[in-house]
């Protein structure tokens, strides 16, 4: 949470790549002021973070209200249960020219 924290003074940052990350709650509301924050992010990898659907929630709902990302990677989370939410939906209508999600990579 402290490393978010820091990142969050970041305003200029672009790329950035949690990989393998852990997340606890007050981790995943540090990403999501983060996110919310940012207006220069273009890349965010979340993958391999073993994040399941509701842990997983409150970050995809940010991103399916985020415009600025380009290139969003989900993959190897265990998000498959939100296939038909109305947060997938909502993700899928606003979806980055790249979003690679596990299911994308089947």
């Amino acid at each position: 949470t402290d490393l978010l924290e820091l990142l969050c003074q970041k305003s200029g940052l672009q790329v950035l790549v949690l990989q393998k990350a852990t997340f606890d709650a007050g981790a995943v509301a540090s990403l999501v002021e983060f996110l919310e924050k940012n207006q220069k992010l273009k890349k965010l990898d979340l993958s391999w973070c073993v994040l399941r659907a509701t842990g997983f929630k409150p970050i995809l709902e940010c991103l399916s209200r985020n415009r600025r990302l380009e290139d969003i990677n989900l993959s190897w989370n265990d998000i498959s249960d939100l296939r038909d939410a109305p947060t997938k939906e909502a993700l899928d209508s606003s979806k980055p020219p790249n979003i690679q999600s596990t299911e994308d990579r089947e």
